[in-house]
């Protein structure tokens, strides 16, 4: 998401694929994510452009950017486009939100002050290590601290890795399943072993009687929370203003989670198990369907193809992945404690 918040003088100020600042009719370009954090394009972003007589002038959360030279008038006729250029389309891929439009030229000073002012509102209480297991919330972006040619946490010294086992394409999400190891769950024992999660199975969601809040355990091991929505029934918000997600409980008790950054949608039954995942852009009926065993183990996904991975459970251990389609394809895991 890139989060644009003045727009002074400028002809135009736009992003390149989402990513690159941009001063239409300057031609001023840069390298892919040149200017914004490198490491996660997809989080919110304070965008700025300024033209006094003499220089354009680019700010990206409160720094400055890049600079250039022209002078004269900036003139042009027609409508004021948002999200999109005037004869080519080329829609903003992403969410825009709080567009101002100055008659003076912003100040350094101000600049930098409009985006602490937001940075605060925005970033809410500090990331914890339970958000950032297994590089982070997918639905949000802490990818900040893992900076290090290893997965590592930079903060919290967590190591992690996801090993992808199956991905196979279809109308709506790829059929896919991945492993992600957190070392700060070591402790924590699963299907797989300890300190183990698996993207179909980890998902779930758990409401506190009490409180009302409900807790989103997610495929990398990472858990963030909702509240419920004072003024709609049904509705629960993010706790943290950094996670783009939106949480609904139905009229059935059955739940909804819509993950616009990653235009995905989660479908989860009464007792918060995770039965479905669909696309929000493209087949709306194109659903990877999830069905379990009487006794609540994961035992099939089924993709929107018809493309199906069957489990094989020995106990509380899930021993095997099969692939309906390539039946030699299988993924087997086995338990080895080491002293």
């Amino acid at each position: 998401m890139l989060k644009v918040a003045a727009l002074a003088g400028t002809d135009s100020l736009s992003a390149v694929g989402g990513r690159v600042p941009r001063v239409r009719g300057t031609h001023f370009d840069g390298d892919s994510c040149s200017g914004v954090d490198k490491g996660c394009c997809w989080r919110a972003h304070h965008l700025v452009g300024t033209y006094d007589g003499s220089h354009v002038r680019i700010f990206v959360d409160g720094v400055l950017s890049a600079v250039q030279t022209k002078t004269g008038l900036l003139t042009g006729s027609g409508l004021f486009w948002i999200g999109k250029n005037s004869v080519h389309g080329y829609p903003f891929d992403g969410a825009i939100d709080e567009v101002a439009v100055y008659d003076s030229v912003l100040s350094p000073t101000q600049v930098t002050a409009h985006y602490q002012a937001g940075r605060d509102v925005l970033s809410g209480s500090g990331v914890s290590v339970v958000e950032s297991r297994g590089g982070g919330s997918p639905s949000g972006c802490v990818c900040g601290d893992q900076e290090t040619e290893y997965p590592v946490s930079l903060p919290f010294g967590e190591f992690w890795h996801t090993f992808e086992s199956f991905s196979f394409p279809g109308r709506g999400v790829p059929l896919s399943l991945s492993q992600t190891y957190s070392s700060s769950l070591a402790s924590v024992d699963g299907p797989m072993g300890f300190g183990w999660s698996m993207s179909l199975m980890s998902m779930r969601l758990i409401e506190d009687s009490v409180t009302g809040r409900v807790s989103l355990h997610e495929e990398s091991g990472s858990e963030i929370t909702f509240d419920p929505d004072p003024v709609e029934p049904g509705a629960f918000r993010p706790s943290e203003p950094r996670w783009i997600a939106a949480l609904v409980r139905n009229v059935d008790g059955t739940w909804v989670l819509d993950r616009p950054s990653r235009l995905t949608r989660h479908i989860f039954d009464v007792d918060g198990r995770l039965v479905g995942i669909a696309s929000l852009k493209g087949d709306p009926t194109a659903v990877t369907s999830l069905s379990y065993s009487v006794t609540g183990e994961l035992s099939v996904a089924t993709g929107s193809e018809g493309r199906s991975l069957s489990f094989v459970w020995s106990g509380s251990r899930i021993v095997e992945v099969s692939d309906s389609v390539d039946t030699a394809s299988k993924c087997q895991f086995q338990l080895r404690l080491q002293r």
